[in-house]
């Protein structure tokens, strides 16, 4: 209500289904279900994200496309949703609320921010689009060096795209978590200039601590 009031959950995880998050929902005409994307514990990319239904009278998720994220509904008849730095549109029909037809890319170089699956357009009532081009957003990231002289210097450092990282005790590893639809350990052995997958669980990992001696 415009006026307030308390919360109310209108979706549930499906463990079956190993669901860690249902996000950007899009109301539907009519007000009863709402287009959402369904992530996943194992999915590398939200590019195998799911869309999805929600029903809001009883929460029940109906999946609608397989692989996409973002979606949202065109007057056209259309579902447009976001995958692999492209646009795609399919026929929906508003009526039976199910998809008709075959998905095809409608634009290229659409920005998707890889650790949420936002896919950066909107549509306007009338079928305008806006969108941000891929590559925009993208931020420069560095590791530097910090000397206790004040000096600084760049790190050479092969996956420039990690955070949380964490030094071996012997200086010549880096572990760090590279952000992703599943967020994963990496370590980085600096002689050999090589960078090896530490995780593989589902889900998000994050925030790796060295042992003492190293060996864990």
């Amino acid at each position: 209500s415009e006026n307030g009031g308390e919360p109310e959950m209108i979706s549930t995880l499906d463990p079956a289904r190993e669901e860690t998050s249902h996000r950007w929902p899009y109301a539907l005409p009519g007000g009863t279900h709402l287009l959402i994307t369904v992530k996943t514990a194992r999915i590398p990319t939200f590019d195998e994200a799911k869309i999805g239904l929600l029903e809001l009278a009883t929460g029940k998720v109906d999946i609608l496309i397989q692989g996409g994220t973002s979606a949202q509904y065109m007057s056209t008849g259309h579902l447009v949703y976001g995958r692999s730095d492209q646009l795609f549109a399919v026929p929906f029909d508003l009526a039976s609320l199910t998809v008709k037809g075959t998905p095809s890319a409608v634009l290229e170089n659409i920005d998707t921010v890889d650790v949420n699956g936002c896919a950066q357009f909107a549509l306007s009532a009338d079928g305008d689009l806006a969108y941000l081009s891929a590559g925009e957003d993208q931020a420069k990231l560095e590791l530097v060096w910090q000397h206790l002289s004040g000096k600084t210097s760049t790190l050479d450092y092969v996956n420039p795209y990690s955070f949380a990282t964490s030094f071996s005790p012997d200086g010549k590893l880096l572990a760090a978590m590279t952000p992703a639809a599943n967020d994963k350990l990496f370590i980085t052995d600096f002689e050999r200039q090589i960078t090896t997958r530490l995780t593989s669980t589902p889900g998000n990992d994050s925030r790796p601590i060295w042992s003492p001696d190293g060996t864990q």
